[in-house]
């Protein structure tokens, strides 16, 4: 795990402090979901599942606060509007080590 967490300090400017695994972890679900959206059979879904998982009814201001951190470490992209956002080739690659670190495949 501490090869992951020094992985995501590195590439996204995280520190050390807090409770990085659990944000790491969070990271992980939110671009998997992202990742399911291109599918666009699953896009109902999976945007629905981001808003549960950045808890958007509870506080819009934390939810659009995490997409736009997402999107300036290039981890999505979008068109008109944010919320309406997919996972980028960056995104892929960070989903990608994250799993291969933590032991998932994807």
């Amino acid at each position: 795990m501490e090869q992951l967490e020094n992985y995501i300090c590195k590439e996204l400017g995280w520190c050390h402090c807090g409770s990085l695994r659990e944000s790491i972890t969070l990271l992980q679900l939110v671009l998997e979901e992202f990742d399911r959206c291109r599918d666009d059979k699953n896009w109902d879904a999976c945007q629905s599942m981001i808003d549960r998982l950045l808890c958007k009814e509870q506080n819009e201001a934390l939810y659009y606060s995490y997409l736009y951190m997402l999107h300036a470490n290039g981890l999505i992209e979008h068109g008109g509007s944010i919320a309406g956002a997919w996972i980028s080739e960056r995104g892929s690659e960070v989903l990608e080590q994250i799993n291969q670190y933590s032991g998932r495949s994807h």
